[in-house]
């Protein structure tokens, strides 16, 4: 792990996964058809308010997703 790597975990932000945030991921996982991680993801980003950038095509064409 690099000095860069190592600089960007103090950036980082862990988020608990309440019963709410796993009832909504469960909705995005339903609704459109993803997998439970990449609904986690896409609803703690919801949640947060936050613009995705995945590195997978799982997402595209989701609220709040973009693609660089």
């Amino acid at each position: 792990m690099g000095l860069a790597d190592v600089a960007a975990l103090g950036l980082t932000d862990v988020q608990q996964i309440d019963q709410t945030l796993s009832l909504q991921a469960a909705d995005y996982s339903l609704e459109h058809k993803l997998h439970m991680a990449d609904a986690l993801i896409y609803a703690t980003a919801r949640r947060r308010g936050a613009e995705l950038y995945p590195s997978d095509l799982h997402l595209k064409g989701l609220k709040g997703v973009s693609y660089l």
